[in-house]
């Protein structure tokens, strides 16, 4: 026990954290610390630090905007320049005219960007172009994210050598760390050389990336298995005869996810028998189809693997899409182009295209061909 309090008060004795504004992540924030009001999902708010009167260490407490205003001293605290430019009106925090225009084009971009991608798609992203990420910082991944698209991607910190460089306009700042208790306070009104940002295939097909004008800084590669396994080149030809009876959901693997108008038994021979394929491991599917008891219920009483699914931007589809795909009826088989799933989705996630069926069977023909011919050696 001994060792223990020692262990304890040397970790905790440290220098008071500095605080920090940011966006309430969801609505299970803590409330105003002294009012007790709700931060919710989107509103402004700064992480606070009190001593604590339990161990030798502080206390993080989150405050509203409005209050934080009246009660803190804002020149002290980190990412002020994060929020709304409207929400810094008033305030000791003044923006300049290119400082207002570059908030106001990030802000656009990001309100899209939270519409449309996980935090797991944006923070592999990221990770793939070198990035420091702080994942419980969604609010910050999404800044890094939306400025990089538009600017390319910011260099390396100087003082860190982390790539955590946060931009406002014509101020940036370092949201890295220079060892694992230890801010990096660099800041610089410099102006920084950017670097080419690469986004990956998976962005191909997405409707945001093909509506927006990105910088250009910002690349796509190419699609490394050929055109009819690239998301960006659309299967307009994949029509009715393209699609042989009982291939219509060749190549979907599905998970099964609430209670359904037919029977669970029946929806699974239903996808079986036209082709797809059932699981019960997310990480396997690359469709979720949910009951109509999920999709109307809250986001908190979902079952977990809805949850999990939307998480990681799995498609999330209504029964009717596996009806209609398999009896050929609505938009029939273009319903296995992801431009259509708009009316049949209840999730963000688009997933990866799924490949025409007759590049599939090609692609089988081949490798079976392969096989035959190791097997003759």
């Amino acid at each position: 026990p001994s060792r223990f309090r020692f262990f304890l008060s040397f970790g905790m004795s440290r220098q008071k954290p500095q605080s920090s504004a940011g966006i309430a992540p969801n609505n299970r924030s803590q409330c105003c610390y002294g009012f007790g009001t709700k931060i919710k999902k989107g509103q402004p708010r700064v992480t606070v630090y009190f001593r604590s009167d339990w161990t030798d260490g502080f206390e993080r407490k989150f405050a509203s905007w409005g209050r934080a205003m009246r009660n803190v001293d804002l020149t002290t605290v980190r990412y002020t320049k994060l929020l709304k430019a409207k929400d810094l009106e008033g305030t000791s925090i003044k923006l300049s005219a290119k400082e207002k225009e570059f908030n106001a084009l990030i802000w656009d971009l990001k309100e899209k960007i939270e519409d449309s991608l996980v935090d797991k798609f944006i923070q592999a992203i990221l990770l793939e172009n070198g990035y420091y990420i702080n994942d419980k910082r969604p609010d910050l991944m999404c800044h890094l994210f939306a400025d990089a698209l538009l600017n390319g991607k910011g260099p390396i910190c100087p003082m860190c050598n982390n790539r955590s460089l946060l931009f406002w306009g014509e101020e940036a700042e370092c949201m890295g760390y220079i060892s694992s208790v230890t801010r990096c306070q660099y800041k610089t009104t410099d102006t920084l050389q950017r670097e080419p940002f690469q986004l990956n295939a998976d962005c191909l097909g997405i409707k945001l990336f093909e509506e927006m004008e990105m910088g250009p800084l910002t690349k796509i590669p190419e699609y490394p298995g050929g055109p009819a396994f690239d998301p960006s080149v659309p299967s307009e030809d994949e029509a009715d005869d393209d699609v042989p009876p009982g291939m219509e959901m060749k190549g979907f693997t599905v998970v099964l996810c609430g209670s359904f108008e037919a029977s669970r038994e029946e929806i699974e021979e239903k996808i079986v028998s036209h082709g797809g394929e059932i699981t019960k491991a997310l990480s396997k599917a690359t469709h979720v189809i949910a009951g109509g008891d999920q999709v109307s219920k809250a986001a908190s009483k979902r079952l977990k693997m809805y949850k999990n699914a939307l998480k990681n931007g799995v498609p999330v589809m209504t029964e009717a899409f596996v009806n209609n795909l398999c009896n050929r009826e609505g938009k029939g088989v273009l319903l296995r182009q992801r431009k259509n799933y708009g009316d049949y989705s209840v999730g963000k996630g688009l997933g990866e295209k799924i490949p025409s069926v007759a590049a599939m069977m090609k692609k089988e023909k081949e490798e079976e061909a392969g096989n035959d011919a190791d097997a003759d050696a």
